[in-house]
């Protein structure tokens, strides 16, 4: 797993600590406390980014802004089920191609069904995509770190955890703030994807709730095949291993 940040009692300074993301932190961790490895909140979220992006339309809910040239167009739509309520996601396949048809992948073949949130984080994120729920599994298989157009400059963003090789497999995480210490320089985590329903419903689950069910709803594009997509049926790549999160 990366390492994460720890708040000294002189001030801000970052230092490596927990990981984020991939396991991060065990099942002891509160999930309505902010934790000291948490990030503060840097600002006021926009309602939209300069390339398209997200606007309010109350009640929880937004919508994707498509505009020629954006990473976020053909988003793919992915609904979650979590006994706190429903989520729904836009996924985008043009702004992490890799990260984003593994995830609709993963989505498809009910991989994430029944796997709980294993990490949560007030203020900060939700994780899941763990089949162990210790926070070192993964689908089998690796895929490498990658950039994304996107940054973590507001709630609501969706990337994939890394583990201490900087590589990713089926876990991910959604961000509850704007964490641009996610961002490069400082770390290279890739967000793919937007919460566009039931932001409220993110703040409001629990550390060890389980996801009921994960479906695309709707397609914007090729990326929406899912099972079929090349280089992601069997492991491509080297054997995780359990270790960190993927």
């Amino acid at each position: 797993m990366r390492p994460m940040w720890k708040w000294s009692g002189a001030g801000a300074a970052f230092v490596a600590a927990a990981v984020l993301l991939a396991g991060c932190q065990n099942a002891t961790e509160s999930s309505n406390t902010t934790s000291n490895n948490a990030p503060p909140p840097t600002g006021a979220v926009k309602n939209e980014p300069p390339a398209g992006g997200t606007e309010s339309t109350g009640a929880g809910t937004t919508t994707t802004t498509e505009k020629p040239g954006d990473p976020m167009a053909d988003a793919v739509k992915v609904e979650i089920l979590t006994a706190s309520g429903r989520i729904v996601l836009d996924v985008y396949p043009h702004a992490v191609k890799s990260h984003a048809d593994n995830f609709i992948k993963l989505v498809n073949e009910k991989f994430f069904d029944g796997l709980t949130w294993h990490r949560v984080v007030a203020g900060f994120v939700i994780q899941s995509g763990d089949p162990t729920a210790g926070g070192s599994g993964g689908p089998g298989y690796d895929l490498p770190m990658e950039t994304s157009p996107l940054k973590h400059d507001r709630e609501g963003r969706l990337a994939m955890a890394q583990s201490p090789g900087h590589v990713s497999g089926s876990q991910f995480y959604i961000t509850m703030a704007p964490t641009p210490t996610l961002d490069p320089p400082t770390q290279n985590f890739a967000p793919f994807g937007q919460v566009v329903e039931g932001m409220d419903i993110v703040k409001k689950v629990k550390q060890g709730e389980k996801i009921k069910s994960m479906k695309v709803i709707a397609s914007g594009g090729a990326a929406a095949s899912g099972p079929g997509i090349s280089g992601h049926g069997t492991a491509p790549g080297a054997k995780s291993g359990g270790t960190g999160g993927k």
